[in-house]
């Protein structure tokens, strides 16, 4: 079986009535769900990107620790976006398996968790067990930043 009947199989096999499916496609758990997808995604970017930016040098008067407790919602965020983005991938698949711009999507989402996972592995002891209160974050968490 090639890939493209693999992906035409795929679709019917998520089009027969699943209780999922049924519930996304009633009046409103469509647009609930994009609304949970969208505060998912505020909080994501907001919480990540405030704890980038101050990696950058962006608001040198709050410590980098405290800024790094906002990863915790930031993360929620991104739960949310797996959960509701899921919900969109089975009601309809056909929308997203075909298209290549959710292709991208992916591909980029892999690029940023492994530039997250490379600042923990490689930068994250470092900005935080210097014992005096650093003004500006390490060239290499920079980077990654």
């Amino acid at each position: 079986m090639n890939a493209h009947a693999l992906q035409i199989w795929l679709v019917q096999a998520i089009r027969e009535h699943s209780p999922v499916v049924d519930m996304m496609r009633t009046a409103w758990a469509w647009p609930i769900a994009e609304s949970f997808h969208f505060l998912g995604l505020c909080l994501l970017i907001g919480c990540v990107g405030a704890f980038d930016l101050r990696l950058l040098g962006v608001m040198r008067r709050v410590p980098i620790a405290t800024v790094h407790r906002l990863i915790p919602f930031g993360l929620l965020g991104f739960a949310i976006n797996i959960v509701t983005g899921s919900l969109f991938l089975l009601t309809e698949p056909d929308q997203y398996i075909y298209n290549p711009s959710f292709h991208f999507k992916l591909l980029f989402l892999a690029i940023a968790g492994t530039n997250a996972s490379l600042f923990y592995v490689t930068s994250f002891r470092r900005v935080f067990t210097d014992p005096s209160p650093r003004l500006d974050a390490p060239r290499h968490a920079r980077i990654i930043a």
